[in-house]
């Protein structure tokens, strides 16, 4: 069957703008496996049903900032040009799972300290539970600023780095089997991060700078089973001032 959209459709459809006026869209949203969603796919400042999208072919980067979910955002299984929900608000469950973002930069292209953002969840409000599972990554996952009320998950996942600084996360933060490549600067940053529940590293692989300087923890901090490796960094593998 033929499952491919304009991204204007696709937003007019989980918006309630569409055939489907939102009063009469599920509580549950739209669940669909195997969309095509084409064109350029700016859904900046919209206001959505809950979305759960499987498989999804996207035809160019994800611009959602300001974004705003009435209930669960999840995208699984899926090739992200990239990713921008920046100020986005989500009242409910926000995951990625087994997901590829952006693509490998070309062998001519110099890094620099925080690469271009390719996975910017900035100043995102998840008013539930954050997981990213499966993912990977050429680009640094930038949560900096992030608020999160229930708890965040952030295992198997393979990128430049992986920033929770400056963020508030109400629930625990669980970390397991990571990778984190960026070996001129910071590859897992918690700096001023507050986390008012525990959290747990486990198998972390981090080339850069692993930064917890500044950060409230309320519960435990553990690390187990790391490797550690400051790069080419200048600075200690672990910095926890």
């Amino acid at each position: 069957d033929d499952r491919t959209i304009s991204a204007q459709d696709f937003a007019n459809l989980v918006s309630g703008r569409g055939v489907v006026p939102r009063d009469e869209i599920h509580p549950r949203g739209l669940r669909v496996k195997g969309l095509h969603i084409t064109g350029d796919i700016d859904w900046t400042h919209d206001r959505w049903s809950a979305v759960q999208l499987k498989e999804a072919k996207f035809d160019g980067p994800i611009w959602a900032g300001s974004l705003r979910v009435d209930g669960e955002f999840a995208i699984t299984n899926s090739h992200l040009h990239g990713v921008e929900f920046f100020d986005a608000r989500i009242d409910g469950d926000f995951s990625l799972s087994g997901c590829q973002i952006g693509q490998p930069a070309s062998p001519e292209s110099e890094e620099v300290e925080q690469p271009a953002a390719g996975a910017n969840f900035r100043s995102m409000s998840i008013n539930g539970f954050a997981r990213f599972s499966g993912i990977k990554a050429h680009a640094f996952m930038n949560l900096s600023f992030a608020r999160v009320t229930f708890g965040l998950s952030a295992n198997r996942i393979f990128a430049h780095g992986f920033s929770l600084n400056d963020a508030t996360v109400d629930g625990p933060i669980s970390m397991n089997d990571a990778t984190f490549d960026n070996s001129q600067g910071f590859a897992l940053h918690f700096g001023n991060l507050t986390a008012k529940s525990s959290v747990f590293i486990r198998r972390l692989t981090a080339t850069g700078e692993v930064n917890c300087g500044g950060a409230t923890i309320k519960g435990q901090l553990g690390l187990d089973g790391a490797t550690l490796d400051a790069g080419n960094s200048g600075r200690p593998a672990l910095n926890l001032y």
